[in-house]
């Protein structure tokens, strides 16, 4: 709801469904093609949540947030090698070759 750009939540469930995932939030993807920089940093804020809850709730952090660190990751990593979103680095893009 604080973040402009997410999508709209759905259902959140804190009873395990999976192995290794301890709840889980589902959310109504928009159908978007193309995402804005500030759309990509409130999901990456969006992703990183539930690790902030475990955090302030329990004093600790688990492993139980891998899942959304490393699709921060690859958000993040994405914004500079791919996209050209930022300023430092500039407006080019370092795809991965082919085969690899």
């Amino acid at each position: 709801w604080f973040l402009e750009h997410c999508d709209p939540l759905l259902k959140v469930t804190i009873i395990p469904r999976m192995s290794g995932a301890l709840g889980f939030a589902q959310y109504l993807p928009k159908e978007m093609a193309l995402h804005s920089q500030e759309q990509i940093l409130d999901r990456m804020s969006m992703a990183l949540g539930g690790r902030a809850a475990e955090e302030l709730t329990f004093g600790t952090i688990t492993t139980g947030a891998s899942d959304d660190l490393k699709k921060v990751t690859d958000m993040s990593y994405a914004m500079v090698t791919l996209y050209g979103m930022n300023e430092r680095v500039g407006n080019v893009s370092f795809p991965p070759e082919e085969g690899s």
